[in-house]
């Protein structure tokens, strides 16, 4: 489920900064609070670079969980979504910044 709207800016690769006086007078806009009530998996909050290669219409959200909770899960997760963050996609070319927060099995701990 994607919980947020993305920016649009006047031109491709516009960068909105969140210190922008355009961005701190649009905060009451921006903030949003989401009541869970079945337990989750994963939260992921990432950059265009990442988001656009998995939404539609060039792909869907289940393979990026797919890709990355394995990982998070990992020995070294730091380094292993690092090493993954470097996917090689024909026209992906943003720069790509993701925060997995992945909850661990009942069985591990």
């Amino acid at each position: 489920v994607v919980l947020g709207q993305a920016d649009h800016g006047q031109f491709g690769g516009e960068t909105l900064f969140l210190t922008s006086r355009e961005s701190q007078l649009s905060w009451p806009k921006r903030a949003n609070a989401y009541r869970v009530t079945e337990p989750i998996d994963a939260l992921f909050v990432a950059s265009d670079g990442v988001m656009d290669d998995f939404l539609p219409p060039f792909g869907q959200l289940a393979p990026l969980f797919d890709a990355v909770a394995p990982l998070a899960r990992g020995p070294v997760p730091e380094e292993q979504l690092l090493e993954w963050l470097a996917y090689e996609r024909r026209s992906s070319f943003d720069d790509r910044t993701l925060v997995a927060i992945v909850q661990q099995p009942a069985d591990v701990q």
